[in-house]
């Protein structure tokens, strides 16, 4: 058994290739055969929070058929400050989203709710964002709807599907906080296609509140 020490070069310089000789005589040696030779790469740990940038046109040929997964992370063990003292209550409304253009975003990071989302966010109702989206059917590839999860399985799945193809490939939904004033948890705007003119294959997403700045309550209700 042969041990090697060594120093790992620093992040993003490539990978690394371990060559070995093996002598037998003078004139019978071998070189890099089977395990003579490893390549070693740095693993690269996938962001999960941080969206890829929207590209402006994509150039994939075919569509593509997704189920999204959401799924509930929020307890008072994970989120101890202020949470509600009537557990009872907790819940994430109904998801609703879309797959869409990049002409069109019915909801974004920062931006004005429309009375749509503002229902959403303070009441967990989806009827009227839902007929927002039907508006825009132009942009519209799928309306995608699941839903919600409450006590005691807050901390549960929901699941949908919805398609993307060249023209509609970025995927945003929304869902509310119960009991909060008017927050949300979701995701604007997702990209689905990639420069290499395919799809990506999967996607895992940590989702965070946001406030949709309708309402002036600061804690739970």
């Amino acid at each position: 058994e042969i041990q090697v020490r060594w120093n790992a070069p620093s992040t993003g310089s490539g990978c690394v290739v371990f060559r070995a000789t093996v002598v037998e005589r003078k004139d019978v040696w071998y070189q890099d055969d089977g395990p003579l030779s490893k390549v070693l790469c740095e693993d690269i740990q996938e962001n999960h929070d941080e969206q890829p940038t929207a590209l402006e046109t994509c150039c994939a040929c075919d569509e593509a058929k997704y189920e999204v997964t959401f799924e509930g992370l929020w307890s008072r063990h994970t989120h101890p400050k202020d949470f509600p003292s009537n557990s009872w209550s907790t819940k994430f409304s109904d998801v609703i989203g879309a797959s869409h253009t990049t002409k069109y975003r019915f909801w974004e990071y920062g931006g004005i709710a429309s009375e749509g989302l503002r229902q959403v966010a303070e009441r967990g109702a989806t009827r009227i964002l839902e007929s927002e989206l039907k508006s825009q059917s132009s942009n519209i590839r799928t309306i995608i709807k699941a839903r919600g999860i409450g006590y005691p399985n807050v901390t549960g799945k929901t699941f949908a599907v919805f398609r993307v193809d060249r023209k509609h490939h970025l995927m945003s939904l929304v869902s509310m906080i119960d009991p909060s004033p008017d927050w949300i948890v979701g995701v604007a705007g997702l990209e689905l296609c990639l420069e290499n003119c395919s799809w990506v294959e999967s996607k895992v997403l940590n989702l965070y509140p946001w406030d949709a700045g309708t309402d002036s309550g600061a804690t739970y209700i």
